[in-house]
């Protein structure tokens, strides 16, 4: 992987409409692109499904295959007809942690079974304002212990299987009162209150996760300038050097309000990775990502400083994509889904 445009292909994990992915994506994916994610409309039919991820690694061997597999609010699996219903982590927690593990091992399989290699899991946001439009009970508690204790048993069970994990949302996204997916949220915590948010994070890193999403979050306590935390350079230096994340940084999806507000996504990118931003998401391959594409290749042939942050990014994202193995898991919808029935009776779970 030597071209510019190959680098910059590789920064990026895209999604697609429908059952069927695009002509465009595909001639993407041969290109280098860094990975695939995929939504609740891609997933209609189990059989289907995987066969589409089957010959998405036909095109490239060690493509990233990613979903947002958390259970409840966010799960993508919901239009399967034998879909199995995952219980929200704020729920989960209140469970035996034999069945914990035993939930977050079946929903793993499922993965694995799909031939999903990277999981946007675990949340390590603290579920601390009830008004939260975004967390809420997508998060494994109400302070950082409890965060770091739960979010643990999920991040183990998917690693001991192969796929990547992502600690999400970084620098933590439990105190905003706005939805980032529709506006930019600030965050007015002061350093010492803020570490609070970032303990779960601290500990995933220190446990070795294999990646860190950040947020489209404004937090004041590193920036007076009101920007999103996916494009400040004292968060992702804060990331990097304070915490000594070693691993792989992606920013949240491109396309939601706490960015697109405020910057185009060609600005938004070049702040980004000028900043420290690895991988980017965008759901969809439009036109406009296409071109995005193009006119990073055409900046960077005349910005040194983004030609080199480029460069030091595809070399480190080849380098993880390379190491993507998974290993051999058998699945059973049907056992499962009994099971996680069972589990949600007998402690009077919804």
């Amino acid at each position: 992987m030597n071209t510019l445009s190959a680098q910059i292909n590789s920064m990026f994990i895209l999604g697609y409409k429908g059952e069927i992915p695009s002509n465009e994506l595909e001639s993407l994916i041969k290109e280098n692109l860094g990975g695939v994610i995929f939504f609740a409309e891609n997933i209609m039919d189990r059989d289907r499904f995987k066969q589409v991820v089957k010959h998405l690694k036909s095109l490239q061997s060690n493509i990233i295959t990613s979903i947002d597999q958390e259970g409840g609010r966010v799960e993508r699996t919901k239009n399967l007809p034998d879909k199995i219903e995952y219980m929200p982590p704020l729920d989960i927690i209140n469970l035996p942690v034999e069945l914990i593990e035993k939930h977050y091992d079946i929903l793993t399989q499922e993965l694995v079974d799909f031939g999903i290699n990277m999981n946007f899991a675990p949340v390590l946001d603290i579920h601390s304002n009830p008004n939260n439009p975004v967390i809420n009970n997508r998060a494994f508690g109400t302070n950082s212990g409890d965060v770091i204790k739960f979010s643990k048993i999920a991040t183990d069970s998917m690693r001991k299987s192969g796929i990547m994990t992502v600690g999400k949302h970084f620098c933590g996204h439990g105190e905003a009162g706005v939805d980032s997916h529709l506006d930019l949220p600030q965050i007015d915590l002061s350093m010492d209150e803020l570490k609070e948010h970032i303990l779960p994070f601290q500990k995933a890193i220190e446990d070795g996760i294999d990646a860190i999403m950040i947020a489209h979050v404004h937090f004041s306590a590193f920036d007076e300038e009101v920007v999103p935390a996916s494009l400040s350079k004292n968060v992702l230096n804060y990331l990097k050097q304070d915490l000594q994340f070693k691993g792989l940084i992606i920013s949240d999806d491109m396309v939601m309000g706490g960015v697109t507000k405020g910057y185009s996504s060609l600005e938004a990118c070049i702040r980004a990775i000028k900043a420290g931003m690895e991988m980017f998401i965008f759901r969809d391959t439009t036109p406009e990502v296409l071109q995005l594409l193009k006119d990073l290749c055409k900046e960077a042939r005349k910005d040194s400083e983004l030609l080199e942050k480029i460069s030091i990014a595809s070399e480190k994202i080849e380098f993880l994509k390379n190491g993507i193995t998974l290993k051999t898991a058998f699945f059973s919808s049907i056992t499962a889904k009994t099971d996680i029935d069972s589990i949600k009776s007998t402690y009077k779970i919804q």
